[in-house]
């Protein structure tokens, strides 16, 4: 939903260059959509074990928030769009984010009451790829996973909604997946309109249907 992931590589390659680092692109590809402790392993092995990992952190982490807190984050094309879509057709919406609780409110901001249900990486014992999210973020509805449609933009994140069985859809950012999903969109104002084209199809049979019915 936001453009997280462009801030996040710039606020770790300045703050990792000032104590003497590279921090490649193809590193920061690999930390996207892990949980943190996964994300530490990763660093921990690029970096060895004399890199400060738990002080670069907790900078990287006072960075975030000051630009965030003074900026803001900027939020994917036709998001806004998607949701008041989402919102008319009453179809009840959850996050289900490898971030933690605190800085995930804080990237949704005036987003958050928007959904009917959260779900953060600190809440799963098992992070995505694993299903774990997932499946609490559909138990948090009310609704079968195999019911939900999930849009995700990170190879792992489409692993771990097909691993609940959920219908997924990939809205490419930084990484491609190996192997592409059956449904991709190029933004979020593609998916507003396939879901539009969808319902009216199905609105148009059912009118059909209807007529049929002596």
């Amino acid at each position: 939903m936001f453009d997280s992931e462009r801030v996040d590589r710039e606020i770790w390659r300045e703050v990792v260059r000032r104590r003497g680092h590279e921090f490649p692109d193809a590193l920061h590809d690999s930390l996207v959509g892990h949980g943190q402790m996964e994300s530490d392993r990763l660093l921990a092995t690029h970096f060895g074990g004399e890199f400060p990992l738990a002080e670069v952190r907790a900078e990287v982490r006072t960075r975030w928030e000051e630009r965030v807190a003074s900026e803001g984050l900027p939020h994917k094309p036709g998001l806004v769009e998607l949701l008041e879509f989402l919102e008319a057709a009453e179809m009840p919406t959850a996050v289900a984010t490898s971030t933690e609780r605190s800085k995930a409110l804080l990237c949704l901001g005036s987003f958050a009451p928007r959904f009917r249900a959260l779900a953060f990486g600190s809440e799963v014992a098992h992070p995505k790829p694993a299903p774990d999210l997932y499946m609490l973020a559909a138990d948090r509805l009310g609704i079968d996973p195999r019911d939900c449609l999930a849009l995700e933009d990170s190879p792992v994140g489409l692993s771990a909604a097909q691993a609940a069985g959920m219908t997924a859809i990939l809205v490419p950012d930084l990484i491609l997946p190996a192997i592409p999903p059956a449904f991709v969109c190029r933004a979020l104002t593609d998916v507003t309109e396939w879901l539009r084209r969808l319902g009216a199809e199905r609105a148009g049979k059912a009118a059909d249907l209807r007529s049929r019915t002596p």
